[in-house]
């Protein structure tokens, strides 16, 4: 299969990798050095030259591309390179695109992006992402399935913990299910007789609302958020106070440009907008942004988000989290003391992934710990190999796990060997990378998963 990049800048990078795995990737950058850095570092060919120009795409050959991605710092181009892709082949086409009026109705009637398959601003998924994790403070990764009625919490487990050194087999969890653990560098499914340390990932799946005592256990305190202080009024911090208007909860958010905060106190309801440089920690101070129970610097200066949310956790603020968008510093911000690291590069790349993997089947697809843990929610059709089967019936590769089914009743449960997957249920699956190919054989209906690659693809 062929893909086309099209800009090789953060975003680009980051996709390029990811889909040089599966695809013949194409990569078309305009900066020489941008696209000499592309070509050392990845397995991919790199074309130099201007992103639109006819001269360049002619030398890609759209009719036989598979998927084309623009992400270009430009919406423009995204768009007429997409369009232009679209209009030469049958090829699925996926653009960044920032500006949400350009999906308005006013552009030639709502028309104006329907070529396209994909509009993708990594600026509202990061504030998506962001805002999950408002719901659950006490976490450092959430996800949802069965229409929310389920959720995934990812919890770093400290030396206090009750559960610290004690087998999972002796610990009553309650009502939960401790359906992942990482430990440095490794996932681990674990069994009963996995034991839980200091410093480890888990991830416990529970019905929403449920994990409380679990977390307890795993040595964590919840509090409700009732002030949150958010340092950037661009895409991704205006995306997240619109996300969290009516809540009740107490939103400050601090600008720089003095211009923008005229627009922001303008658009947001209930939010308190101030003027102000979040490098200044007398501002920050005067503000109390020490008493805020979430302090989330989302500017697009790493250093600032960096500088500022160490500030505000010595000043008090409960729970930080910043976002990074160089991949070199996203294991060092955490070391240091931030609660949370987002990138909007990785958190975007996970949501083309979903994209291309998606289909009647599947219905929904994370990726925890980069590509660690695959995290699936399938829709079972009265065709799918599991139907009508009891879970103890069904040999599961090694390395997944069933956490959850969502009846067709709208019933959710956490279950056992004895539980069968009917047809209409929703399932939620934990597998590792290893075990993705057989995991895919057991739930589409075809028996063919989507690791089996078409005729010139690459496999994994």
């Amino acid at each position: 299969m062929r893909a086309i990049i099209i800009g090789a800048g953060k975003l680009g990078y980051s996709v390029a990798r990811m889909l040089s795995k599966d695809y013949d990737v194409y990569v078309i950058e305009q900066q020489p050095d941008r696209a000499e850095i592309v070509g050392e570092t990845l397995d991919v060919r790199t074309i130099p030259g201007e992103w639109c120009s006819p001269e360049v795409l002619s030398q890609v050959d759209f009719a036989n591309a598979d998927l084309v991605v623009a992400t270009t710092e430009v919406d423009e181009v995204n768009i007429v390179a997409c369009l232009a892709a679209k209009a030469g082949s049958k090829c699925r086409t996926i653009a960044r695109v920032r500006n949400p009026e350009y999906a308005s109705p006013r552009w030639f009637g709502g028309n104006a992006l329907k070529g396209i398959d994909l509009i993708l601003s990594p600026e509202r998924v990061t504030a998506e992402e962001i805002a999950k994790l408002v719901r659950c403070p006490e976490a450092v990764g959430a996800q949802y399935f069965a229409e929310g009625l389920l959720q995934l919490l990812e919890l770093r487990v400290p030396p206090h913990a009750a559960a610290v050194g004690k087998p999972l087999s002796k610990i009553d969890f309650g009502p939960v299910l401790i359906a992942a653990i990482q430990r440095k560098e490794s996932v681990l499914i674990p069994r009963g007789s996995d034991t839980i340390m200091a410093g480890d990932r888990v991830f416990v799946l529970a019905r929403t609302g449920e994990a409380a005592p679990a977390e307890a256990l795993l040595g964590q305190e919840t509090r409700p958020v009732r002030k949150i202080a958010i340092l950037g009024g661009g895409r991704i911090g205006q995306r997240l106070a619109r996300l969290l208007e009516g809540q009740g909860i107490s939103l400050t958010l601090i600008e720089k440009d003095r211009q923008r905060c005229q627009h922001l106190a303008g658009i947001l309801n209930g939010v308190e907008v101030l003027h102000g440089d979040g490098a200044d920690a007398e501002l920050l101070r005067e503000e109390g942004v020490g008493n805020a129970d979430m302090f989330i610097a989302t500017t697009a200066d790493d250093k600032l988000n960096l500088l500022a949310s160490l500030v505000a956790k010595d000043l008090g603020a409960y729970r930080t989290i910043a976002t990074i968008r160089r991949m070199e510093f996203l294991h060092l911000v955490e070391r240091v003391g931030i609660d949370v690291v987002l990138n909007p590069q990785v958190i975007s790349a996970a949501a083309i992934q979903q994209f291309l993997r998606g289909s009647s089947e599947l219905l929904g697809i994370h990726y925890m710990e980069g590509d660690s843990l695959h995290v699936l929610e399938f829709l079972i059709s009265p065709e799918c190999p599991v139907a009508g089967r009891k879970l103890h019936q069904v040999t599961f590769p090694r390395g997944s796990l069933v956490g959850g089914i969502f009846r067709a009743d709208g019933s959710v449960i956490l279950p056992s060997g004895k539980d069968a997957l009917m047809p209409g249920d929703r399932a939620v699956i934990l597998a590792l990378p290893g075990a993705r190919a057989a995991i895919d054989r057991l739930f589409f209906k075809s028996g063919l998963g989507l690791f089996s690659s078409p005729a010139g693809g690459k496999s994994q």
